[in-house]
């Protein structure tokens, strides 16, 4: 499949942004465990 430049933009933010909503909440569950140890 060939994207234009625009549709190419696009794509690549929106891959970049789920991966760092899937760190971010990976983090929150990091922080989690940790605040329930304490």
């Amino acid at each position: 499949m060939v994207f234009g430049c625009r549709e190419c933009i696009f794509i690549s933010v929106v891959k970049q942004f789920l991966e760092t909503m899937n760190t971010v909440s990976n983090s929150f569950e990091t922080m989690n465990k940790v605040i329930r140890r304490t």
